[in-house]
């Protein structure tokens, strides 16, 4: 039988979703003062070492990414590169639109952390450009949590673009994470009207882990 799709906010309320964590009020704070720092074009001897280590998911207000996070060795290289690889220059690109979408920028960005470090940062390249525009990407960056969301909206009848999200555009794992968390993120600002977008980040952990009792 073919039920009726249902809409999100009816079927788990803004109220429901945001759990409000240890470090929710303290996130906006950190997350503008990251944006501001790139928008000016700082260099990384500038940075605050606790905020720098925000930046790349190696705190705790913006979350940590856990396993996914850079290891301090390749952070350092990065720093020493900051200014010369032309990643300072990429992100400062995003802060000028942070509500447009640049693939060719995000694309430049992972090429240029790979060129810098030991391996392939996918969580800590999509949390970068997700902490800058956080508008256009969610903050829960792991594919297997956005995974989750879309299986428990499915599991509900929540009317979603399913096809759109199952759809594979890339075989660049950073622009293919990048383009689910997009559509996850902003069918959720239309379903929320939400402006608290710094809030998100509770929302999408608390949808991922809907369906596991």
């Amino acid at each position: 039988m073919n039920c009726p799709k249902r809409k999100l906010h009816e079927v788990h309320s803004y109220q429901e979703t945001f759990k409000p964590g240890e470090y929710t009020n303290a996130r906006p704070k950190v997350m503008r003062e990251i944006f501001q720092k790139v928008k000016e074009g700082d260099s990384a001897c500038a940075w605050d070492a606790n905020i720098f280590n925000e930046f790349w998911g190696n705190g705790k207000v913006v979350a940590s990414l856990g396993n996914g996070m850079i290891s301090n060795e390749d952070k350092e290289e990065v720093q020493k590169h900051w200014d010369d690889s032309g990643l300072k220059d990429a992100l400062h690109l995003l802060t000028l639109e942070p509500e447009k979408l640049q693939w060719d920028v995000y694309e430049k960005i992972d090429e240029i952390l790979q060129k810098l470090t030991t391996k392939h940062y996918i969580l800590a390249t999509v949390r970068l450009i997700a902490t800058l525009q956080p508008r256009l990407f969610s903050m829960t960056v792991n594919p297997k949590s956005l995974d989750d969301i879309v299986a428990n909206f499915k599991q509900d009848g929540i009317d979603f673009d399913y096809e759109g999200y199952e759809r594979v555009s890339s075989k660049d794992e950073v622009l293919e994470t990048l383009r689910r968390s997009h559509l996850i993120q902003t069918f959720l600002i239309q379903e929320y009207q939400d402006d608290f977008i710094y809030d998100l980040g509770d929302v999408t952990g608390a949808l991922a882990n809907l369906n596991k009792n």
